[in-house]
């Protein structure tokens, strides 16, 4: 197990697996998202999409205003599952300090979990609370800095993780 915030996810996305949904159409629980409506437009404009093709991602900023975000989580490849995990990191963070710390399962390092969001290949995933306290599709990103988002998940073929393959990147907040 790479983090203690990973069985969750896992939880999470056996839930998803359990209900055999392809999209999820939940809205987001009351007082989730920015607060106001010049923070919910700038959300709404700064990351409503993320997708997951194989091995890279479209639609995360390179740096965002300090907010909570709601996203849907698109899902594009054809056979890979994947999954977008943040945490807050250090500033001055380099991608390969990322992959070196899951490389060698450093707990310590992925501990400030952010959100996660998963899809199965070819679906979406809407922000949804899967149990009191734990919601995907959503990213806490709401203290400056820098913050990492990675895919963990194995490859159908290889077995290598996917952030490995490159599913692994660093945004700034402020």
């Amino acid at each position: 197990m790479r983090a203690p915030t990973r069985r969750s996810f896992q939880r999470a996305a056996i839930a998803a697996l359990a209900l055999g949904t392809l999209a999820t159409t939940a809205a987001p629980s009351a007082g989730a998202g920015p607060r106001d409506r010049a923070e919910q437009a700038r959300a709404r404009s700064a990351m409503p999409v993320v997708v997951a093709r194989d091995f890279q991602w479209a639609g995360v900023p390179d740096d965002l205003r300090l907010g909570t975000y709601d996203f849907t989580f698109v899902n594009s490849s054809r056979q890979q599952p994947h999954e977008i995990v943040f945490f807050k990191v250090d500033d001055g963070t380099k991608v390969h300090d990322v992959v070196a710390a899951a490389n060698r399962e450093d707990e310590p390092f992925f501990n400030d979990f952010r959100g996660v969001s998963f899809a199965e290949p070819l679906s979406v995933q809407r922000t949804e609370e899967f149990e009191p306290g734990f919601t995907v599709g959503r990213a806490d990103l709401g203290d400056e800095g820098r913050y990492a988002y990675i895919c963990f998940i194995p490859d159908v073929r290889t077995g290598k993780p996917h952030y490995q393959l490159g599913m692994v990147g660093l945004l700034d907040v402020e």
